[in-house]
C-alpha cells in the first residue's frame, strides 16, 4: 500500500490552476447538521481566542487514481472541506455586500480603509472557492444530489440577505442552505459582536479583524491530507487507523469493507444507494437509529455468534473475507430485513396510546419501547421476519411472552439481564430453526417468572422511574375500566399519595414504623396512582387530608375531579370513614392489585 502523508493547511489545499477535490457519486451526501457546524465553528473561536499556531482538525484521505495532477477523489474529508467552503462563501458575501450596498452594516464607517479591508476579506475569501484566473475551476464538487444547490448557493456569487426572517429555516431545505444559514448568523454575530466592543466611534477596523480572523482560518487550521494511489488502499488505510486507536466507526469500516469486494463501479453505487437508504430509514423510523445497532441486533438475529459492540466488525470481516462471500447478496439481506427491524424498534407511539389496537403486536411492541428493552430485539428482529407475513399470531404471541417475561423477571423481579439474555439466545435458536410454536414459547416459563413470585415480587415493589410507573398503572386501569378507557399519553400524570416531600409528613402527624425508610413508602407502586394532567398540577405535593377531596370522580368535562376509578375510589374510602392513609394502606393497595397481574402480564 502506498500512501503520501502531508501537512497542510487551507490555505495550501485550496489552492492552485489544477487543483480539484471530487466527491465519489457512491458517497453519502453532505449531511453536516447544525450540531457538528456549531461544533467546529465554536472550535475555531476558540483556537483564534488563544492565538494557536497549529490546530489540527483530523484526516483528509484522497485518492488520485484516475486523475491527473492535484486532483484527487475524496474518500475521507468531505463533510469538512464542504463546511469549509461555504464558510468561505459566506465571507465573500459578506465583504461583498459591505462594499456594494451603502444600508448594510450601517454602524461601520464606509472609509478608504474599511473598503480596503473589506476588499481584502472578498479576494481572500473567493480565492478559497476558485481559482481566480480560472473562473469556472472550482476546487471542491459535490455529488450528482449535491451540486447543483451547492454551485448555485455556495460556489456562484449570490446576493443574500442577513435578516432573521430570511436566515430561519425550513423542513425542505437542503442541508447545504442550512449550513449556508447557520454559518451566516454566526459571521454576522462574529462581527456584530466587535461593533458592539469597539470604543471607536468610526468602527473602521471590523473588517480588519475579520481578515486576521481569515487568515487564521487560512493558515493555522491543519489537517494530515494522506494520499493514496488506489481506492482499494484506501479502504485498507481504514481498517488501519481503526487497527491504531483512531475513531473510525463500526458502520464506516464495514462500508468500506464492502467496497472493496465490488466488482466494478456500479456496483458500488448501487451497495451505496442501499446503505444510504437503510441509514436513513433508521434515522427517520427506529428507535435505534445508529447502524451499528441494527448490524449488530442483524447478526444477533441471524448468524450464529454473539458479538459485542467491539467485536462486532471483528465478525463482520471475517464473513466478508469469507470465499463465499457474494457483496450484493449481504447488502440485500439487510435492506430486505430493514422492515421487520423497524417495525419492532418504532419509536413512537409510546404506551398508553389510543391510537393503538388494544391486544394487537404492535401495543405489545409500543410497551417493549415504552421500558425501553432492548435484550429481546434480536428474537423479535428474527421472528418478525419470518413470521409477520405468514403467522401473524405466532409473531403477536412471541412479542407479548416478550414482554411479560421482561417485565415479570427484569422490572419487578430485579433479576440480571444475564438470565434473560440466555433465555433470549434459545428463543432465537429456535426460531432460526424453524422449531414449533410450543417449542418457541416454552423458553418464557421459568420458574422465577411464575405467579406466585411475580404476585410477591410486584407487592414489594417500588420505583422512581414515572414513566414505568405511569406504564403500570395505566395498564391496570385498562384491565379494570377495558380496553375503551385508553388514557391519552400526554394527559397521564403518576401522582404520589404521600407527598414525596418527607417533611410535609411531620405537620400531618404521619406515624410510621421505625425502619421503614422513606422512599420504601414513597415509591412503592402502592401509593401511586393516576391523575388528570391539570389536576396533578393544581394539587401538586400536597398532604393527603388536602388533596383527596380533589380525587373525587369527574362526572362531566366540566366537573373538578378525575376519571380514574383507581384514584375516584380512594375519595370514596375516605367519605366512608378512611381518612388515614399511612403504611397499612399503603401495603394493602400494593397486595390488591399483586392479586391480579398475572392476568394483566400472563406468562403460561
Amino acid at each position: 500500500m502506498k500512501i503520501t502523508p502531508t501537512e497542510k493547511n487551507l490555505e495550501t489545499l485550496l489552492h492552485g490552476l489544477s487543483t480539484r477535490y471530487i466527491v465519489p457519486q457512491y458517497q453519502r451526501d453532505f449531511s453536516w447538521t447544525s450540531d457538528e457546524i456549531d461544533q467546529l465553528w465554536f472550535d475555531i473561536l476558540a483556537a483564534y481566542g488563544q492565538n494557536i499556531d497549529d490546530y489540527f482538525l483530523g484526516t483528509l484521505v484522497l485518492n488520485t487514481e484516475g486523475h491527473g495532477l492535484q486532483q484527487a477523489d475524496i474518500v475521507d474529508g468531505q463533510q469538512r472541506l464542504a463546511t469549509f467552503t461555504i464558510l468561505f462563501s459566506v465571507l465573500r458575501d459578506v465583504a461583498n455586500e459591505f462594499s456594494e450596498n451603502t444600508e448594510f452594516l450601517p454602524e461601520i464607517s464606509r472609509t478608504q480603509s474599511s473598503l480596503k479591508d473589506a476588499k481584502r476579506v472578498f479576494d481572500l475569501s473567493r480565492a478559497r472557492l476558485l481559482e481566480v484566473s480560472e473562473p469556472d475551476n472550482y476546487f471542491l464538487e459535490l455529488n450528482k444530489k449535491d451540486q447543483p444547490a451547492f454551485r448555485s448557493h455556495i460556489q456562484d456569487q449570490t446576493c443574500p440577505s442577513f435578516q432573521d426572517r430570511d436566515l430561519a429555516t425550513t423542513r425542505g431545505e437542503s442541508r447545504i442552505i442550512k449550513a449556508r444559514k447557520l454559518l451566516t448568523k454566526h459571521v454576522r454575530d462574529f462581527i456584530f459582536s466587535r461593533v458592539r466592543d469597539s470604543q471607536s466611534p468610526h468602527r473602521q477596523d471590523i473588517f480588519k479583524d475579520l481578515a486576521t480572523f481569515l487568515a487564521f482560518i487560512m493558515q493555522r487550521l491543519k489537517f494530515i491530507s494522506i494520499e493514496v494511489a488506489t481506492d482499494y488502499d484506501a479502504y485498507l488505510l481504514f481498517e488501519s487507523l481503526n487497527f491504531r486507536g483512531l475513531e473510525l466507526s463500526t458502520a464506516d469500516l464495514v462500508k468500506n469493507k464492502l467496497l472493496m469486494k465490488c466488482d466494478n463501479e456500479q456496483q458500488k453505487i448501487s451497495v451505496l444507494v442501499k446503505w444510504d437508504g437503510i441509514v436513513s430509514r433508521l434515522e427517520e423510523e427506529s428507535r435505534y437509529p445508529n447502524l451499528v445497532d441494527f448490524l449488530r441486533f442483524f447478526w444477533l438475529a441471524f448468524r450464529d455468534s454473539k458479538p459485542t459492540k467491539k467485536q462486532l466488525y471483528k465478525a463482520i470481516r471475517a464473513e466478508i473475507d469469507g470465499g463465499q462471500f457474494n457483496v450484493v447478496e449481504f447488502i440485500s439481506r439487510l435492506d430486505d430485513t430493514l422492515d421487520s427491524f423497524v417495525f419492532v424498534t418504532r419509536d413512537k407511539p409510546t404506551w398508553p396510546s389510543s391510537e393503538l389496537t388494544y391486544g394487537s403486536t404492535e401495543q405489545y411492541l409500543s410497551e417493549i419501547n415504552t421500558l425501553r428493552y432492548s435484550i429481546c430485539i434480536p428474537a423479535l428482529f428474527a421472528a418478525c421476519f419470518r413470521y409477520r407475513g405468514p403467522s401473524p399470531l405466532l409473531l403477536k404471541e412471541i412479542v407479548q411472552r416478550s414482554l411479560n417475561f421482561l417485565f415479570r423477571l427484569l422490572t419487578i423481579g430485579g433479576l440480571s439481564a444475564g438470565f434473560a439474555d440466555e433465555v433470549f439466545s434459545k428463543v432465537v435458536k429456535a426460531i432460526r430453526e424453524n422449531k414449533s410454536r410450543e417449542e418457541i414459547l416454552s423458553h418464557f416459563v421459568v420458574d422465577k417468572g411464575s405467579n406466585d413470585n411475580f404476585k410477591n415480587d410486584f407487592a414489594k415493589f417500588k420505583t422512581e422511574n414515572n414513566g414505568v410507573a405511569r406504564y403500570i398503572l395505566a395498564k391496570i386501569h385498562v384491565h379494570s375500566s377495558g380496553p375503551e378507557q385508553i388514557p391519552k399519553s400526554d394527559e397521564v400524570h403518576v401522582e404520589h399519595i404521600l407527598p414525596q416531600d418527607t417533611k410535609l409528613w411531620l405537620g400531618a402527624g404521619y406515624a410510621f414504623p421505625i425502619n421503614s425508610k422513606p422512599e420504601d413508602l414513597i415509591y412503592s407502586i402502592g401509593n401511586m396512582t393516576l391523575l388528570n394532567k391539570r389536576l396533578n398540577q393544581v394539587i401538586a405535593n400536597d398532604v393527603f387530608d388536602r388533596k383527596v377531596v380533589y380525587y373525587k370522580c369527574r362526572e362531566t368535562p366540566d366537573d373538578e375531579g378525575t376519571t380514574f376509578p383507581m384514584t375516584y375510589k380512594l375519595h370514596e374510602e375516605y367519605l366512608a370513614g378512611k381518612r388515614v392513609w399511612d403504611v397499612v394502606r399503603i401495603q394493602e393497595r400494593a397486595n390488591r392489585w399483586s392479586h391480579e397481574i398475572h392476568r394483566i402480564w400472563p406468562i403460561e
